[in-house]
C-alpha cells in the first residue's frame, strides 16, 4: 500500500494502494483480531471509534502483496 493514515481524531483509518485491496485486518499485539474489512478497491476506510487506545498491527492484503504496519491509537 502506498498510504496509511489515522485521522487527527483517531477515529478513521484510511488506506490507499496502487493495487486493489482485498482485505484489511487489525489485530492487537497479542494477535486478537479487532477489525476485519473485505473490499475490492484501491482505497479502504475503517472506523476506529470502537477500538480501544493502544498499539495495533494492520495487515493489508492486495492483489500483488501483503504488508503489515504498526499503528498507535490515542
Amino acid at each position: 500500500f502506498s498510504e496509511l493514515d489515522i485521522g487527527k481524531r483517531n477515529k478513521l483509518l484510511k488506506i490507499i494502494s496502487a493495487d486493489d485491496i482485498q482485505s484489511v485486518i487489525i489485530a492487537d499485539l497479542s494477535g486478537k483480531v479487532v477489525e476485519i474489512l473485505s473490499c475490492n478497491s484501491n482505497e479502504a476506510k475503517i472506523s476506529l471509534a470502537n477500538v480501544a487506545t493502544g498499539l495495533y498491527i494492520v495487515k493489508v492484503v492486495t492483489d500483488t502483496e501483503t504488508k503489515t504496519k504498526k499503528i498507535l491509537k490515542h
